[in-house]
């Protein structure tokens, strides 16, 4: 299986602040985190080209642990997910997975730090 994964750089700062912080407050981050994830699944989908549907059917969100999610075409079968995204040497690529991983990095941080915010009062 063909598995193309978007990895957001950097949150190790936070994400050792975040597990240091009282639970309520880890859980809100958690939350904002699944938001944002989901948030992120959305924008492939909606920028995907479809043709019969089961590459945009196929965008899921993983939960790999506590604070990371896998946003992505996991299902087996979908291994041409690497084509549109990148192109061939004879069909240019559309790319959907990165822009949208590249909005997302720009609102996650804001999106956690807003709920924490929330959560300290």
């Amino acid at each position: 299986m063909a598995r193309q994964t978007v990895t957001i750089v950097g949150l190790d700062d936070v994400l050792a602040d975040i597990r240091s912080m009282a639970q309520h407050v880890q859980d809100a981050a958690v939350e904002a985190i699944d938001v944002e994830a989901e948030a992120m699944a959305d924008d492939m989908r909606a920028n995907v080209r479809v043709a019969s549907g089961d590459l945009k059917r196929g965008i899921e969100v993983e939960r790999a642990d506590e604070f990371t999610r896998h946003v992505g075409v996991h299902k087996p079968g979908l291994y041409y997910v690497q084509y549109e995204e990148f192109g061939t040497s004879l069909q240019p690529g559309h790319p959907f997975m990165r822009p949208a991983a590249e909005r997302s990095a720009q609102r996650a941080g804001d999106r956690v730090a807003e709920a924490i915010r929330r959560e300290l009062g």
